[in-house]
């Protein structure tokens, strides 16, 4: 990820009233009904989810829709960087499969800040480098009361928060970034 374009913007999401909960993506893979069902559950978050899927049933009214993907033109990457950084979290409700799924939008999150809870599924691209509860948050399973919990938990414990947007945007920086993709991608092909 470019590091120097999806830059660490600090937050302040204690200050606000009513917390910005973010999902981003179009593969299979995303839980969309679950996603529609904990927005449903959590009315006390306004939500906005950027996808050219085309939900099942109505948005509740904490839900804003922007039909789009970050690949898309439809949503520029100035646009999206604004939205990370005015989002207190970014979640990927996924369904298990051994594809990876979220890595684009997980590594923009983190290098901008905005801590990421996902679900834990077999395909995670990384699993060493992702530490739960110290650079990002696993959600075992897709159960609205789990996940709620954990939105709960997190979005009102300032210490957790500030620690996971803050080691989540150093990992990025160090092994996710372009120039160490390149160094290391160079190294390959010389040897």
């Amino acid at each position: 990820v470019d590091v120097k374009f999806w830059d660490f913007k600090s937050k302040e999401h204690q200050n606000k009233i009513k917390k910005n909960i973010l999902f981003v993506g179009n593969d299979g893979n995303r839980d969309y009904e679950f996603l529609v069902d904990l927005s449903e559950y959590l009315p006390q978050y306004d939500f906005k989810f950027i996808t050219k899927y085309k939900f099942n049933k109505a948005l509740p009214s904490n839900t804003e829709h922007i039909s789009g993907s970050w690949s898309s033109s439809m949503i520029e990457d100035n646009d999206l960087k604004k939205i990370f950084n005015e989002s207190d979290l970014v979640i990927l409700p996924l369904k298990n499969t051994i594809q990876p799924s979220g890595q684009s939008v997980t590594l923009q999150a983190l290098s901008c800040g905005t801590p990421v809870m996902m679900t834990k599924i077999d395909g995670f691209w990384d699993k060493e480098s992702f530490k739960n509860m110290e650079s990002i948050v696993f959600i075992e399973k897709n159960s609205i009361q789990l996940w709620s919990d954990n939105l709960d938990a997190l979005l009102n414990n300032q210490e957790l928060y500030n620690k996971l947007g803050l080691n989540g945007h150093v990992m990025v920086n160090e092994n996710f970034n372009i120039e160490y993709f390149y160094k290391e991608l160079k190294k390959l092909i010389l040897n």
